[in-house]
């Protein structure tokens, strides 16, 4: 397994594309060609450097904001996120309210049978031992494994580790789309470092520093009507760009409960909280792209 280490995403991104299209290999799963690097490796060492700007296609910013509301309110509600993607109600569950691949949801909000969440059980590991190799958290469950389901979780494991007072993290995918899946999943899993940090401190009174992020992807590809666009953004450049940087521990509790059963944000419940709670960079930055106010 080849590892790379890049400065920031905008690094990453433009070298990974370029990879794919020089040396990717062509096949044609289920008769759509694509191209794919399998077992690919990589490190990036500004882990607060989460976005690219590029002239033909930056990191398409409103979808980002309403899918990092979405997440970190924990909800797995499709009507949210489907306002902003159709994809969502083609791969929806039979229920026809919730999707599985809702990673806030995964994280915060689906407990093992012992009442554990996947991100309280990393935290509560680094705040016991910080030399542990036990943070682990998990996306892709047993649960998830029916026959006909449309929602796969790509996304398998994360782990914390802490070497040096710095937090990394490594998160391990089984497929992802250069296009449609990288340019929104590295922003998010960035943030989970950042919320880590804040909540250690917050809780535990743990002072962390920001480590390095490593991505592991097991099939890397991008679909035969992406390569003129992807060949595009290679030959203008990315620039390097980044999200406001979180300050508020309680950013899962701000947006808690923050979209409604009808898949609304109830923006007069976030307005009335208390201004320490609601003063973070980041959530601002998401209801401004979002687009949700002029609802």
């Amino acid at each position: 397994m080849n590892k790379n280490y890049y400065k920031n995403f905008a690094h990453a991104y433009s070298a990974l594309g370029d990879s794919l299209l020089e040396t990717g290999e062509t096949h044609a799963p289920r008769g759509v060609e694509t191209k794919e690097l399998r077992d690919v490796q990589y490190t990036i060492t500004d882990s607060y450097s989460n976005l690219y700007e590029n002239s033909e296609r930056s990191v398409p910013k409103k979808y980002l904001a309403n899918e990092l509301l979405w997440y970190f309110s924990g909800s797995n509600n499709v009507r949210f996120i489907s306002r902003n993607a159709k994809l969502w109600n083609r791969i929806k569950n039979p229920d026809g309210e919730t999707v599985n691949s809702a990673y806030g949801h995964l994280l915060f909000n689906d407990p093992n049978e012992y009442g554990i969440t996947e991100w309280n059980w990393a935290k509560q590991s680094l705040a016991d031992d910080l030399d542990t190799r036990q943070a682990l958290i998990r996306f892709n469950k047993p649960n998830h494994s029916w026959f006909g389901n449309r929602d796969f979780v790509c996304t398998l494991t994360g782990i914390f580790l802490v070497r040096d007072n710095k937090l990394h993290l490594s998160i391990n995918q089984r497929s992802c789309d250069i296009m449609t899946g990288l340019t929104f999943d590295v922003p998010f899993f960035m943030l989970l470092m950042q919320l880590m940090i804040l909540e250690l401190k917050h809780e535990h009174d743990i002072d962390v520093e920001m480590g390095t992020f490593t991505h592991t992807i097991h099939s890397l590809h991008v679909y035969s009507k992406d390569y003129d666009k992807l060949n595009r953004m290679l030959e203008t450049g990315f620039f390097e760009d980044k999200l406001p940087i979180m300050e508020s521990p309680y950013i899962r509790e701000i947006l808690d409960n923050l979209i409604s059963h009808q898949g609304i944000i109830k923006f007069n419940d976030y307005k009335d909280r208390e201004q320490s709670m609601t003063a973070d960079p980041l959530i601002e930055w998401c209801l401004n792209k979002s687009g949700w106010e002029n609802i």
